[in-house]
């Protein structure tokens, strides 16, 4: 083969190996931040944070009424009357199925989807 071909074949596997290791990388990084939207909208309602993390078990209105709600055991937020610290804590470290989201959200996004949460009581 031609000298000049083979150099430039050694290039490019070099270039494609270290683009894939960036690739790679980045989406690593991605997968460690679980919770992006946060980053760039830090002020989030807890309608939004509910929306977003809690609707798809727990229902548009707090019910638990959705497949996946169901299939889980999701506790119908109407009824609830456990206190504002135990719904802190609920929501922060999970509970039966449901799974904490210390890591996804701040402690200001916690306190706020609390409070959205608390409006469901009849």
């Amino acid at each position: 083969m031609n000298p000049m071909f083979e150099y430039h074949r050694s290039h490019l596997k070099i270039f494609v190996i270290a683009l894939a290791l960036v690739f790679c990388t980045f989406v690593i990084h991605l997968g460690e931040r679980e919770n992006l939207a946060a980053e760039f909208n830090p002020q989030r309602t807890g309608a939004e944070i509910y929306a977003a993390s809690c609707r798809s078990c727990h229902a548009a209105n707090g019910s638990g009424n959705t497949r996946r709600g169901k299939r889980k055991g999701a506790k119908d937020l109407r009824s609830s009357r456990i206190s504002r610290k135990r719904g802190i804590s609920i929501i922060r470290n999970g509970k039966g199925k449901m799974p904490g989201f210390k890591k996804r959200l701040t402690a200001k996004e916690i306190t706020r989807v609390n409070n959205f949460v608390r409006g469901f009581r009849k």
